[in-house]
């Protein structure tokens, strides 16, 4: 019995020590992310999930140590989240029609040689990372960032598109309840998009009210063969940035540095979509580099590596489209 009762105490002693020390970073979570809560109820709620969700990151990084993991988890906006509550907000964000390829099939071109690695942030194409907040709107930072990129590169004009105009206008699409960048890109080849400065991001669905004086159009938009990730690498580095749908897993949730790899991800079915700005490899591992629109305290400045060659992983190859400017 003694013997059970020194264990007890241990248990007991590292779990206080452990809260103890995650009530430090929860008072600083708190502050760095301006969370406030309805109750002292509430606030105790979601102090037990932080704690929860710290034994995770912990644990996890141990592997990552270890070798055993590509990629490090870490503290972000969604650290007082449970996995339900992540997984609802993409839900929110993702439309349940697929729409069927409609663009300009891009083809892959016989013998060509790629580099080894692209980085259009190096060569002025891709804006500052923006945050969609509670607004279920990936679909529309993906589809703009599409569009800065190309409007950089072709045209050499440096321009931010307004997502809220897409939010707003863009009626095939269902605004805060998610949408599809294909969807959004036949509207500005119809319809045209003002930039952000003009037509400002609220976080919220509101009325149209574009002035089709401010608008610039498209000519149209190409997309990859589905699945086909050597022609989404291809059209990474001879075209720019491209816009992706995938299934973003909980995982992402707590991303912090690294190669997200996710051996058993689904490939046909979507709730997220973000842009893809370069690619590269780093210790024998491929990835790309992908911009989100979680604003910069998440993963690498707003960034996140994801595996490339692994099987067109969480479907990212499944449905990739590039405007034509």
């Amino acid at each position: 019995m003694k013997v059970l009762a020194i264990i007890v105490s241990i248990f007991l002693y590292v779990q206080a020590f452990q809260e103890s020390q995650f009530l430090e970073e929860w008072n600083e979570f708190q502050m760095k992310y301006g969370k406030s809560y309805r109750s002292p109820h509430e606030a105790r709620k979601r102090f037990v999930i932080f704690n929860d969700n710290m034994r995770n990151i912990s644990a996890h990084n141990v592997l990552f140590e270890r070798g055993e993991s590509t990629y490090k988890k870490g503290i972000n906006q969604f650290t007082d989240w449970t996995e339900t509550e992540f997984m609802q907000f993409l839900e929110q964000g993702s439309p349940k029609a697929l729409p069927k390829n409609s663009g300009k099939v891009f083809k892959k071109t016989e013998g060509i040689e790629l580099p080894e690695s692209i980085d259009w942030r190096e060569k002025g194409a891709v804006r500052k990372v923006k945050n969609q907040g509670d607004c279920g709107s990936c679909w529309s930072f993906s589809t703009t960032g599409a569009l800065e990129g190309q409007f950089s590169i072709v045209k050499n004009e440096d321009v931010s598109f307004s997502e809220q105009n897409l939010i707003d206008c863009n009626s095939v699409n269902l605004g805060c309840g998610g949408g599809w960048p294909v969807d959004a890109l036949a509207f500005v080849q119809e319809n045209g998009i003002e930039k952000e400065e003009d037509y400002p991001y609220e976080q919220k669905d509101d009325q149209c009210r574009s002035d089709p004086s401010k608008v610039v159009k498209i000519s149209g938009y190409e997309e990859i063969p589905e699945g086909d990730e050597a022609a989404l690498t291809e059209m990474v580095a001879t075209k720019g940035p491209v816009s992706i749908c995938l299934y973003a897993s909980s995982n992402f949730r707590s991303y912090a540095s690294g190669i997200l790899k996710e051996p058993s991800c689904l490939q046909d079915t979507f709730n997220h979509a973000v842009l893809i700005v370069g690619y590269g490899s780093e210790n024998g591992e491929d990835y790309y580099i992908v911009k989100n629109s979680w604003g910069r305290s998440y993963g690498e400045g707003g960034y996140v590596k994801l595996a490339r060659n692994y099987n067109n992983m969480c479907g990212l190859a499944s449905r990739a489209v590039i405007p034509v400017v």
